[in-house]
Order: structure tokens, then C-alpha cells, then sequence
């Protein structure tokens, strides 16, 4: 069979990442002798997309991706990149074609794409779900219906042979609700969780990105109420908290191994944040960046962070602090594959081979600012409103940022708390919130003649 090489040649990119996948309009295999170095190249295509790469538990790469068309495309490559085979996958139901946006794959070389399946209007579009073997074969579709124009943001597969993915529906009131669900390894539903848009919120509720957790929960990223939003939701898909970052106009999520998240994002104007959140869902630091905006995130394999921008790769550390940079820029895609290599995703479909030593330290207080900006001392909560369900407990984090370095640490044990209103909602001298009934009010976090307030919703 003949092959196309994927990858070749040395990358002097400054360090390493994670792989993505992009589709493209392919046959099944390569012409006969031809050799596709995509490192450096013109990428796998015109008109590709590439949504995801994997190892492979025999030391190969599945890449998927989206054509043009909207067609799904996946692909098999050995070690050194060469494409064994590659698919276009078109599907049509009732004579009307698959509109597929997200395509990924697993360890044991199996795909998972979604898309949407045109209803009995222009306004009307149901979710398409489908999963292939290692070999392309269809083993089952699933269509979900939402009663609107349904857009499908990302699949994941999950342990069970199952996937997860996130969704949206507009309806015909204007409003935009979030879909989030799960189904088995034979395509059957087993929950779905939608978050409903409010009628204060113009821009509706919007869920694009679910990350497994090793702990059997999943980490959601979208936005609410014109926010960058972070939910975490147990294996049942019940909402076990959420969290809104004010003044973000775009932003990432990624699962992190101890049962909470890592957060990027970044306002308009280019002041960006890593925010590490806990198990649940509290703030346990924060670190300022400068970036015009966050094309991927991902953890590294030394513990720390990777964050792709337009200007390139920034590395920090497990606490943060930014450790090094690299010239890669416009990374829409990180993927780990094996010990410290890793592919990074350029301008949607161009694959480079990176190593995580490989990055340019920044050894100065100058090249330091430009990502790190001096930010004054502040008071904050962990997040500026809560929701809270009657009779359910959880606790708050008061942080403080100190000498200008805009970290924040957390100092809940040291600050005072009140409640404006106890009969709606209670807080407690370490700053646990308790929802006594339905309604809204406002708690109060004071520190070293610092004070702060936070907006709480109990349902």
C-alpha cells in the first residue's frame, strides 16, 4: 500500500506539545510513491481541519478531522508519519448530508464524530452521532433531537467504549441552550444534561469543549451570560459546580489530574489568567498573561502547562509561574503522544513534532513582563457568582494577590464572612455557603481592611 508521509525532518521550535488532527478530502490511500512532509509544509490539504491526534496502543497515530465539505476525516499513520490509509467519510439520512464538526479517536483506534442532520426546515437540525472501527466501519449512529437548530462543539470517547459531547440548540424564541451527554459503547443515550439560557442573557448558554476525568467526572468549557464558564459534572452528568469568569471574552478548560481543572482566559484588550480550580471547583491560584487570545491548552507531561497563542507556546509550571516560550505560532491544537514528544497543530491542519526540553527559557525581567504583567493587590472570591441548590453545602476561597506579581493566593482561614441575607443563604467562618431557599443574595469576605462580595443564586 502506498503512503504519504505525515512528518519529517527536524522542527527548531523552541518546545513541545500535543498533536491535533485536521480533515481532509482524501481517498483511501496515498498515489502510489508520493511523500507528504507535512512539518514545515503546506499541511495535509486544502480545506482540512484537524480536530485530534492519538497514539495508538500499538505505537501508531489516528488523526481526525473535517473537510470543506463537512465531511468527517480520519486517518492512520505509523511512527515516522507516513499515512497508511485515510478515509472521507460522507454520510447522508433521509438524502440529506451530515454536517459533522467534530471528529476524534482512542487508544485502541477507534472514531467518534458529531455533527448535525438538517430537520424538516432551515431552523430545525438534530444531533449526529456515530462511531467507526480501527478500520472506518460504521458500528453505530445516534441521532438526539433538541426541537431547534442543534450544532455539535466536540465529541470524546470515554473508557467504556462510550462518547461524551458537548452541544447547543437555538430555538425559535432566539434563546440558545447548552447540551451536554453521554452515550454507551452501543450508542444508547445514557444522560443528558442541558443548561437553559435565561431571558437576561442575549447570547444564550454556549457548552464547546467536555474533558474526561480520571476520577470518572467531566470538566465543560463554554460561556453564560456573556462569560467564559467552567461546569463540572459527576459520571451521572449532575452538575456539581460552576464557575464564570468576568470580563473574559474567550478562554479554555482542560481536566487536571487531581479532579479539578485548569482554566485559560483572556479579556479583549489581551489580559489573560491561568487559573488553577480545585476538586471543588475553589480557586487555588492564579497567574496573569498577556496574549491577543488561547487557541489550545493542555498539561504537559513534566505537571505543568502548555497554552498555544497566535504569538506562540507558553510554558509554565505546576504552580503557574511561565517557565519558557516558543516560535510555533497560531497552535490551534496540543496532543501528548509518548515520554516527553508531543505534536502541536498549526494554522488548522500543519503537524509539528515537538519535546518539551525544547523551549527557550525567559531569563530576563523584561521578556518576563510581556507575559507576566504587574497586577495590584486585590481581594477577590474565587469566582464572582455561585449557584447553589437549597439545603446543598460547598465552600468559597478568598484569595489575595500580594507585591504586584498579580499571583493570588488563597486566604479563606484568615478572612471574616457575612451573608446579607440568612434565611436565603448562610455562610459560615470558613467561608462554606449553605442554601437555606430559593433566591439571591450577597456574601461578604473581608481581609487585612480589604473586603470583597460575590452574588449568590440558590435554586
Amino acid at each position: 500500500m502506498s503512503r504519504r508521509r505525515l512528518w519529517g525532518g527536524r522542527l527548531t521550535g523552541k518546545f513541545m506539545i500535543c498533536l491535533l488532527v485536521a480533515v481532509v478530502a482524501a481517498g483511501t490511500a496515498a498515489a502510489e510513491g508520493e511523500r507528504h512532509n507535512i512539518f514545515g509544509a503546506a499541511g495535509l490539504g486544502p480545506g482540512i481541519r484537524i480536530t485530534d491526534v492519538q497514539l495508538t496502543r500499538n505505537v501508531q497515530y489516528t488523526l481526525g478531522g473535517i473537510t470543506s465539505e463537512k465531511h468527517g476525516y480520519i486517518a492512520l499513520a505509523n511512527k515516522e508519519g507516513d499515512i497508511i490509509w485515510s478515509k472521507d467519510i460522507g454520510i447522508s439520512e433521509d438524502d440529506k448530508q451530515i454536517q459533522f464538526t467534530s471528529v476524534q479517536s482512542d487508544v485502541q483506534g477507534a472514531y467518534y464524530l458529531g455533527g448535525s442532520q438538517p430537520g424538516r426546515s432551515q431552523y430545525y437540525a438534530d444531533l449526529y452521532f456515530t462511531k467507526l472501527d480501527n478500520s472506518g466501519a460504521v458500528k453505530w449512529k445516534k441521532v438526539v433531537e433538541t426541537g431547534g437548530f442543534g450544532y455539535v462543539y466536540s465529541v470524546a470517547p470515554v473508557s467504556d467504549g462510550g462518547m461524551v459531547y458537548t452541544a447547543v440548540s437555538s430555538k425559535n424564541d432566539q434563546s440558545q441552550d447548552a447540551y451536554i451527554g453521554r452515550l454507551n459503547k452501543k450508542g444508547e443515550s445514557v444522560w443528558t444534561k442541558v443548561i437553559s439560557s435565561s431571558g437576561s442573557d442575549p447570547e444564550g448558554v454556549t457548552a464547546e469543549s467536555i474533558y474526561p476525568s480520571e476520577d470518572g467526572s467531566f470538566l465543560v468549557g463554554g460561556s453564560q451570560n456573556g462569560r467564559c464558564s467552567v461546569w463540572k459534572l459527576d459520571s451521572a452528568g449532575k452538575m456539581v459546580w460552576s464557575k464564570n469568569f468576568k470580563g473574559a471574552s474567550s478562554g479554555r478548560v482542560t481536566a487536571s489530574k487531581d479532579g479539578g481543572g485548569v482554566a485559560a482566559h483572556v479579556s479583549r484588550t489581551g489580559e489573560g489568567r491561568l487559573v488553577k480550580l480545585g476538586r471543588a471547583g475553589g480557586e487555588e491560584w492564579s497567574q496573569p498573561f498577556k496574549a491577543k487570545a488561547i487557541l489550545s491548552l493542555e498539561l504537559s507531561q513534566d505537571g505543568g502547562y502548555l497554552l498555544g497563542t497566535p504569538e506562540g507556546i507558553v510554558k509554565f509550571n505546576h504552580h503557574g509561574e511561565v517557565q519558557g516560550t516558543s516560535n510555533i505560532r497560531k497552535v490551534t491544537g496540543l496532543y501528548k503522544t509518548a515520554g516527553t514528544t508531543m505534536v502541536a497543530v498549526r494554522s488548522l491542519n500543519r503537524l509539528e513534532k515537538l519535546s518539551l526540553g525544547s523551549f527557550t527559557s525567559l531569563k530576563s525581567d523584561r521578556n518576563l513582563s510581556k507575559l507576566q504583567p504587574k497586577v495590584a493587590d486585590k481581594l477577590q472570591f474565587d469566582s464572582e457568582e455561585y449557584s447553589i441548590s437549597s439545603g446543598d453545602t460547598f465552600d468559597t476561597v478568598v484569595l489575595s494577590s500580594r507585591s504586584g506579581s498579580g499571583r493570588r493566593v488563597p486566604v479563606t482561614k484568615l478572612s471574616k464572612f457575612q451573608s446579607d441575607n440568612p434565611k436565603v443563604l448562610t455562610i459560615d467562618n470558613e467561608g462554606n455557603i449553605t442554601g437555606v431557599k430559593r433566591g439571591k443574595t450577597v456574601i461578604r469576605a473581608s481581609y487585612e481592611g480589604q473586603s470583597v462580595t460575590a452574588e449568590v443564586s440558590v435554586y
